[in-house]
């Protein structure tokens, strides 16, 4: 069985007694709450529920990527920019260095995270137990895909963009809904609204949600993002 020079304490002390400030143990929560609620709704699906599950993930995923970075800063003594590696996080962006908390963009912490990969992958490589050069490179394409998605984290919280994607229910007809439901197809469901005079006034139909194929994303890069910072907590916190 494989060993790390720092078993995972962190998960059993307080926000406050974290290396990472809090971000992993945070990220952890809302990653497992996102495989136990899509493990739900396979056995129960409710109407629109990969909006919070991919919420969930796309939450998780910042979170990791926030607490890998803090950790690589303050284990190898890189600076945040101006300030020390002790100091409150900062991750720059062009030629600026923005409060941690203010940065929502997984794709720009992503980058900061590949700087640093980049600079001190050698020195990682003979100094811990992890192959880092194992990463997986679709991590790189995931990322990219969920921020032309979602770049500041408000697309499966909130309606307005991307709406035609979100819900379950769409704009149908009779014919279409009625064709739908011959004997050998799965069962579906369907909402007809008629007016006063009992004239057909609009017709909507549920069907498997579009945001599927990013859900399967999110999924794929929050448990990539995971054993990352398992490792990370491990080989370069020493467990906290």
């Amino acid at each position: 069985m494989r060993t790390f020079p720092g078993p995972p304490n962190y998960q059993f002390k307080p926000l406050t007694h974290q290396f990472d400030d809090g971000f992993g143990i945070i990220a952890d929560a809302f990653n497992e709450a996102a495989l136990r609620l899509e493990r739900f709704s396979e056995q129960e699906r409710f109407i629109n529920s990969s909006l919070p599950i991919a919420y969930l993930y796309r939450h998780a995923i910042e979170l990791y990527l926030k607490s890998i970075v803090i950790v690589l800063h303050r284990n190898l003594q890189i600076p945040f920019g101006p300030d020390p590696a002790i100091g409150a996080p900062l991750i720059q962006i062009d030629e600026k260095w923005i409060p941690i908390n203010r940065v929502h963009n997984v794709a720009a912490l992503h980058r900061h995270f590949e700087d640093i990969m980049a600079k001190h992958v050698n020195q990682l490589q003979t100094t811990t137990s992890t192959d880092w050069n194992s990463i997986l490179t679709e991590l790189a394409d995931w990322l990219t895909a969920i921020e032309d998605f979602d770049r500041q984290s408000t697309f499966f919280r909130y309606p307005g963009m991307g709406d035609a994607l979100k819900g379950d229910f769409k704009e149908s007809s009779i014919a279409d809904i009625w064709s739908r439901m011959g004997p050998d197809d799965p069962p579906s469901k369907a909402f007809i609204e008629f007016s006063a005079n009992d004239e057909v006034v609009g017709a909507f139909r549920m069907e498997i949600s579009q945001l599927e194929p990013i859900k399967e994303i999110l999924r794929k890069a929050a448990t990539e993002l995971s054993a990352i910072h398992f490792a990370c907590r491990c080989e370069l916190a020493g467990g906290m």
